[in-house]
């Protein structure tokens, strides 16, 4: 059974606010790091930007009329973006980090071949979603 276009977008908008919402958070845990090397404040840049072309696309998306049909490939991006990032979200949440010293983050980080995958896909994720803002203005 197909969904109405409202409830399609809908749908759309509220998993492009939970991936901004999830890379919101793991921004915040680098700007935790202060004096963080340059690889780090890299992802954190990489994430910010990221956060604010999913808050363009959100949107974007709430701005369509309602009679246009749902972008089935953006939803399943989104989704496998969603959980990528609750991977990466997980792995950070379930761990207090705050007694932990710069140094024993950064080695803990660096260490952890999941993550360094994730960020590394940063730069790719943000070219998918703003191809996306553009068809949909299109």
């Amino acid at each position: 059974m197909a969904l109405d276009p409202i409830s399609a977008t809908a749908s759309v908008i509220t998993l492009l606010g939970a991936a901004g919402q999830t890379c919101k958070v793991l921004y915040n845990f680098f700007l935790d790091i202060a004096d963080a090397p340059s690889e780090i404040r890299d992802h954190s840049i990489r994430l910010e930007c990221l956060h604010r072309t999913l808050s363009t696309l959100v949107q974007v998306y709430s701005e369509l009329p309602e009679n246009v049909p749902t972008d089935a490939p953006l939803c399943s991006r989104i989704t496998e973006f969603m959980k990528e990032a609750e991977k990466a979200r997980d792995k950070f949440s379930g761990r207090d980090c705050s007694p932990l010293s710069i140094r024993e983050r950064l080695r803990w980080f660096s260490s952890d071949r999941q993550l360094r995958k994730f960020f590394t896909s940063l730069t790719q994720w943000d070219i998918i979603f703003t191809q996306a803002i553009l068809a949909a203005q299109t």
